[in-house]
């Protein structure tokens, strides 16, 4: 697991929770929830990054996101249009910084030849009185990318949510929680599974969440 204040000063001074936990205040209902769950919001965005520039490209028009089935029992096996990204979190100075990152931690020397799509998805998961979040509802399970890193971007009011890797036979490697913004975990997606235990309010009279933003990493 990478601490966030590790990563922060390994990145731009400018980065703070501030300046960037505003683009989860809008974040619109998931309505592809196939347990009928209303605990997830989202957004969603496509890029292709410039290996020279080091730099995104946001890919206009590229809500579809899929996966089969054989990936996400739950929620897969249909092109889910998601809402799109604010623009002012596609172009920030985090999420492009945050991304060299963690190419720097990638072995991408194994993929350069190739064009790297990036997908990036804003959640927050709630929870209250009665109401489980269930951060992954699909259970362990991998996401069908090459890499994928994880960042929590705040959680509030909420006990639970403890990231998960397993081996390719879900048998557990290792269990944290992160706790403090951008603390960070980087998974080769084809050769570990992941999950987050589920989530409860701390104070059961007031609502809670975990907002996080998750990282594909896809070598085509």
């Amino acid at each position: 697991m990478i601490k966030g204040n590790d990563l922060t000063g390994g990145i731009a001074e400018e980065i703070n929770y501030e300046s960037i936990s505003k683009f989860w205040d809008n974040l619109p209902k998931d309505e592809y929830m196939n347990d009928k769950g209303n605990y997830r919001q989202r957004r969603f965005a496509r890029y292709e990054y410039n290996f020279e520039t080091q730099k995104l490209n946001l890919i206009n028009g590229s809500q579809g996101f899929f996966q089969s089935k054989d990936i996400n029992h739950l929620n897969g096996g249909l092109n889910r249009h998601l809402p799109p990204v604010d623009l002012g979190f596609a172009n920030s100075t985090l999420l492009n910084s945050l991304i060299n990152y963690c190419l720097n931690i990638i072995p991408v020397e194994d993929y350069k030849a190739r064009k790297l799509i990036i997908n990036t998805h804003q959640f927050r998961v709630n929870t209250k009185e009665n109401v489980v979040g269930l951060p992954t509802p699909e259970g362990i399970h991998r996401d069908g990318h090459h890499f994928v890193s994880q960042h929590l971007i705040k959680r509030k009011n909420v006990l639970g949510g403890v990231s998960g890797i397993y081996s390719n036979k879900d048998i557990p490697i290792e269990h944290k929680q992160l706790n403090s913004f951008l603390d960070s975990i980087i998974v080769n997606d084809e050769v570990v599974k992941h999950d987050v235990s589920p989530l409860f309010p701390a104070l059961q009279d007031e609502p809670g969440w975990r907002d996080m933003l998750i990282i594909d990493y896809n070598f085509v």
